[in-house]
């Protein structure tokens, strides 16, 4: 089913079924980016399957995973690539043991319901966890018609009689009939009059059972412009119009229904703050010392990870540090240059 989504391929997902035969499941959209080819999974790729729900498992929201997979993927990249030059030969262990050592989700609320599920039906081409109109069905209980009515049996063979009579083909309609209806738009179209060339608008209106064309002439439509957006949902009055072209709405009164939202308190997004990584003889204590005092000089946010030159074990420091400036300089009098790397 993935494969259908826009952007994604079979390729892509037979590499996703392969990878998580040989290696598990993914924990989490880090483990997922940086477990697979990122030349065929591209980032327009990755967009497709977090907005269509694909990666709703590892339990972030759609908004936050949006917001980092770019980072995620560079990063990966750029790891692979100082990996495959050999600058990560002596850190390599560190980065993969170091569990703190991937971009984290920002502080940031969902997107609202209908937007997620716009987005949902732009790559997916359906919705797929909701309707949008879920939520307005108090506002749309007295609506006496909906496109579920225009489904018309078809039937093998029609009398002259059948077809001369064309109402008889919706029950319960008439033309001229007055209705009361509405849902989500997904189109609009300017259309022109031919008898004084004004300008007039033919809508097309989704609801839970179908959907219908609606038309705003002249009058209407000009008192009516700024509700006529695709995807605002609307409420319409009207009355139906019924000939052999099929039924339509006329539109006497139209009008934007909107949503209550409760806003979302929102917590200030933490920076992601680079780490500084060491490898040094943490045998030597006079070196351990003066490497120990030199940092301490340069308080900051980013952590200090470790690596004993003899011993290979990583450890934090419990130091955070400010790596820019003079610290790196001063580090060089004592540790190779190979031996220290800002991530």
């Amino acid at each position: 089913g993935i494969a259908a989504l826009k952007n994604v391929g079979v390729n892509v997902v037979e590499q996703i079924i392969a990878e998580r035969k040989a290696n598990g499941d993914f924990k989490d959209l880090n483990d997922f980016i940086e477990r697979l080819d990122v030349s065929l999974l591209n980032k327009r790729c990755i967009e497709s399957m977090i907005l269509s729900g694909a990666f709703d498992c590892f339990g972030a929201k759609r908004s936050q995973m949006m917001r980092v997979y770019p980072q995620i993927v560079d990063k990966v990249v750029s790891d692979r690539k100082h990996i495959a030059s050999g600058q990560f030969s002596l850190f390599g262990d560190i980065l993969k043991d170091d569990k703190t050592n991937i971009i984290s989700m920002p502080n940031i609320p969902e997107y609202d319901e209908q937007t997620k599920l716009k987005l949902e039906k732009e790559v997916a081409g359906i919705y797929v966890s909701g309707h949008p109109l879920a939520n307005f069905t108090d506002a749309l209980k007295d609506c006496n018609f909906n496109g579920g009515m225009l489904q018309v049996e078809e039937k093998d063979e029609m009398s002259t009689e059948d077809e001369q009579d064309v109402e008889s083909k919706y029950e319960g309609l008439s033309d001229n009939m007055e209705v009361t209806c509405g849902g989500i738009i997904t189109e609009m179209k300017k259309v022109y009059s031919k008898r004084d060339g004004s300008e007039m608008a033919i809508i097309k209106v989704e609801d839970l059972y179908g959907s219908f064309d609606a038309m705003l002439f002249a009058k209407t439509f000009a008192t009516n412009k700024d509700k006529l957006l695709v995807d605002n949902i609307v409420k319409i009055k009207g009355k139906l119009s019924i000939n052999d072209r099929g039924v339509c709405v006329r539109v006497e009164n139209i009008s934007k229904i909107e949503e209550h939202k409760v806003e979302e308190t929102v917590v200030p997004e933490k920076k992601q703050v680079p780490k500084l990584y060491l490898m040094y003889d943490l045998t030597d204590k006079q070196l351990s010392q003066e490497i120990y005092s030199l940092l301490k000089s340069y308080p900051g946010e980013s952590p200090v990870i470790v690596k004993c030159s003899k011993q290979k074990k990583p450890f934090q420091l419990g130091l955070t540090v400010n790596p820019k400036g003079f610290l790196i300089n001063e580090l060089h009098a004592y540790i190779e240059d190979d031996y220290i790397k800002v991530l």
